[in-house]
């Protein structure tokens, strides 16, 4: 991809891992290291909606978004990348006997669809993952609950913090 400065707005690709790589591209010149943090905000408006078409569109953007990080993190080897969500919204709910390819099966009798539903189109106290590539991180040791399975969101950023200033990068 030819970078943003070279190209007219036209032949700009807004998609999220294209702005990942110019970002990147960019960050990569400093000397001292970044951080960069990238945002897939439309997944949860997919699900204030209920719209699983539009969640899932978002949620493949980001999934292509982390994708192109992780692959740029493996030809490094000093690339740490975290990805988590800051809450579930919708609810979404896949019945346990729906086949791959069968999410979007319509049942004309009942009026619904019928591999999945939504529990709410707010928050939900449901627990979001957190996926780390690259140094082993042991969150056991960092977590305020003491259980590596399981930590605070709000936890995430003191964690990053311990953790690459016990690299020595600057925070």
């Amino acid at each position: 991809m030819a970078g943003a400065d070279s190209m007219t707005v036209d032949e700009m690709v807004l998609s999220l891992d294209g702005l990942v790589s110019e970002a990147l591209d960019y960050l990569t010149k400093d000397k001292d290291g970044f951080f960069l943090m990238v945002e897939g905000a439309h997944i949860d408006h997919g699900g204030h909606q209920n719209s699983i078409e539009y969640m899932l569109a978002e949620l493949l953007a980001f999934d292509d978004a982390v994708k192109y990080a992780t692959e740029w993190a493996k030809k490094r080897g000093d690339t740490l990348v975290m990805v988590t969500a800051d809450h579930e919204t919708g609810g979404l709910w896949v019945n346990e006997d729906a086949k791959y390819g069968e999410l979007f099966e319509y049942d004309y009798d009942l009026g619904k669809y019928v591999n999945y539903s939504w529990s709410s189109d707010s928050h939900t106290a449901t627990h979001v993952c957190l996926f780390v590539y690259g140094d082993e991180i042991n969150f056991a040791e960092y977590s305020a609950i003491g259980n590596a399975s399981l930590i605070k969101n709000i936890d995430v950023f003191r964690i990053a913090k311990t953790y690459l200033q016990g690299k020595n990068v600057g925070v």
